[in-house]
């Protein structure tokens, strides 16, 4: 094959999403407790998510804290799921979203660029602070809108890259493509999904854009995890905040750190 044509079809399968993600049966209560709304952000139509503290919940000696989650690659809201229901019992409101393209969403071809535009929007929406959580892609999305605002309060990276550039090694090393094509690949993903300004890799780098409220960040992030080395989310810089702490978990892979109750309770601890 043309090596024009191998990076060509190299980058339609670094941005498709097959199809979308379905609401799992152990999913389903929290998903129909959420108030949804379909709304128009940048451009896209969004399924948002909002769940209220719980009747039970532990009462609060602050006020309400509002926590909005951006779920991963080829994910959905709804993976939240057993983080929902207990940071609802803490008294938290929570906030979450269907990326473009994912779940109920619709929109142009999904990237980092618009989950992170969508989760930013969002934040800025709200009245007061608030505190973001990714997993996986989202949690490199949750991260850049960090750096972006004042109004993040706290911060949580799950099973994380710290770069745009590591999601992009790890498919040019996955599909093992040619050493030769690999420059050539890179400049077409700068082409084909620009930012406002620099390029998607100098844009999404955990490792040089520092909150602008110097804001205390957790990164969870599991030993086993085949997805995302752990050694690319010890490259997030926490030196700098003194509340900021780093979470290693063993045996729990990408995806099932999601739904552990250690990791849970830590979570819901810390925002």
């Amino acid at each position: 094959m043309l090596p024009g044509a191998t990076v060509s079809l190299a980058l339609i399968a670094f941005g498709a999403t097959g199809k979308p993600a379905r609401i799992r049966k152990s999913e389903i209560i929290v998903h129909n407790r959420a108030r949804v709304q379909v709304r128009e952000l940048r451009g896209h139509k969004v399924a948002v998510y909002e769940w209220f503290p719980q009747a039970s919940a532990t009462p609060q000696k602050s006020p309400v804290r509002t926590v909005l989650l951006v779920h991963g690659w080829r994910s959905r809201a709804s993976r939240f799921g057993p983080l929902i229901e207990q940071l609802t019992l803490a008294g938290h409101r929570v906030l979450s979203f269907d990326a473009p393209r994912h779940g109920n969403s619709r929109g142009a071809k999904p990237s980092v660029i618009n989950f992170t535009e969508v989760a930013l929007e969002l934040t800025r929406d709200q009245k007061g602070p608030v505190s973001v959580v990714g997993h996986s892609l989202g949690a490199l999305a949750a991260l850049t809108v960090t750096s972006k605002t004042t109004q993040v309060e706290r911060a949580v990276s799950i099973a994380g890259p710290a770069t745009a550039s590591y999601l992009r090694d790890a498919f040019m090393q996955a599909v093992q493509l040619p050493t030769k094509l690999r420059h050539r690949f890179s400049e077409r993903i700068a082409t084909a999904y620009p930012t406002e300004s620099g390029t998607i890799f100098t844009e999404f780098d955990a490792t040089k854009s520092h909150p602008k409220t110097n804001t205390p960040t957790l990164v969870i992030h599991d030993v086993d995890d085949r997805e995302v080395v752990i050694s690319e989310a010890e490259r997030v810089p926490l030196a700098h905040q003194p509340e900021s702490q780093f979470m290693r978990t063993t045996g729990l892979g990408h995806n099932r750190v999601l739904s552990n109750r250690e990791v849970i309770d830590r979570i819901v601890g810390f925002v």
